[in-house]
């Protein structure tokens, strides 16, 4: 319950995964003293508010049925009359509630017609020229009511004790170290080329375990990884098979295998979100382009790198993940000076396809030792 006396603030990100990893962070530059934080977010994102250092309070809805969501929101400021809102990334209808609602603050991003009419404190940012990062731009429309941070905290999630107890006596052939490789995306940016990910799969395979996730939405991504390293003649074994269940020590056994023997775990489609934390926590490092996957995994504090394409709109300087921690997020860009600002240009552009350029190192040691490579 609020304590008397502080402002109810109401802040709005209703998209995916990643984009909500780069803004819930930005609420620690407010005054707890004196303001009251309750989020709006998308649907099926719970985990993040639920899991975050601390939990933040929110509220659930789906942007997509506008009816009730219009309804829980109007619900939710006639009881709490909150003195500040922020959207951060929101249809025009939540921003017509809040203006409806009269509430006195109303910030965001001045961009589309609806935050002109609707929001009193927006801000003109232009993000599509990335030249900061995105929880940066999200903190920005914070300030004026901020304690004036300088640093952008960075979101940071934990497992319950329950849930990576519970995991562990699900996945016992996951008891050996690993790396986690998710080729997938939602296919907004580039993605490194399908044979890169054989051929890194492989090679990574000689030195650890390799586990490969994904989920259904992945298979244009996962499908052509997993087919082209079983066609070369690779075993791959499927997470939670039979004989795995039975002989769970087996993995276990094969940490002093033969350099020349390869590991590959076949784990798409297998877990939940909550059960995703906790093997991206347990991972040694995790290796993804430009997805919340790579985001989680920086915020549970794993070594991750990134695959990023250099349209400008696609940049790591914005999307890049960043460290919750000790841990270190190296984000890799192909060194091309990009033309495209929103759509690659295809085989028109002369360093077309560049995301082939893309050359990560297998071992850990090396990556600490070159920051340079670090773009974030």
């Amino acid at each position: 319950m609020a304590e008397i006396g502080r402002i109810k603030v109401l802040l709005i990100r209703l998209d995916k995964i990643g984009d909500l990893v780069c803004t819930l962070p930005v609420d620690e530059v407010l005054d707890p003293k004196k303001y009251d934080v309750t989020w709006v977010i998308q649907k099926g994102l719970s985990i993040l508010p639920t899991h975050s250092v601390p939990p933040r309070k929110f509220i659930e809805v789906d942007k997509l049925n506008r009816q009730e969501t219009t309804e829980v929101l109007d619900l939710w400021i006639s009881e709490n009359k909150p003195g500040v809102a922020v959207s951060f990334n929101a249809p025009w209808w939540i921003n017509f509630s809040l203006w409806k609602h009269k509430i006195p603050w109303r910030g965001g991003v001045k961009s589309q017609w609806h935050s002109f009419l609707f929001l009193n404190h927006a801000l003109r940012q232009r993000r599509s020229q990335a030249v900061r990062h995105e929880a940066d731009y999200n903190r920005e429309l914070l300030d004026p009511i901020s304690q004036k941070i300088l640093v952008t905290p960075t979101l940071k999630l934990q497992s319950t004790i329950e849930e990576t107890k519970s995991f562990e006596e699900k996945f016992p052939a996951l008891a050996v170290p690993f790396v986690v490789v998710h080729p997938g995306m939602m296919g907004s940016a580039l993605n490194w080329p399908t044979v890169k990910y054989m051929d890194f799969i492989a090679q990574l395979s000689k030195e650890i375990t390799v586990v490969i996730t994904g989920t259904k939405s992945d298979d244009l991504y996962t499908i052509p990884v997993v087919n082209g390293l079983t066609a070369q003649g690779f075993e791959i074994s499927v997470l939670g098979s039979e004989a795995q269940a039975s002989n769970p020590l087996s993995l276990r056994d094969l940490v002093n295998r033969s350099p020349n023997t390869a590991l590959i775990i076949d784990a798409r489609y297998k877990f939940s979100l909550e059960e995703m934390l906790v093997l991206l926590a347990k991972a040694t490092h995790v290796y993804a382009p430009s997805t919340g996957v790579l985001h989680l995994a920086a915020s549970v504090g794993t070594n991750t790198t990134g695959f990023y394409s250099p349209i400008q709109v696609h940049r790591s300087e914005r999307w890049g993940a960043r460290a919750a921690g000790k841990n270190i997020s190296v984000n890799i860009t192909p060194d091309v000076p990009c033309p495209a600002d929103h759509k690659c240009h295809g085989p028109a552009c002369i360093y077309f396809n560049c995301m082939n350029r893309i050359a990560p190192m297998t071992n850990n040691q090396e990556l600490k030792s070159n920051p340079s490579l670090d773009n974030a």
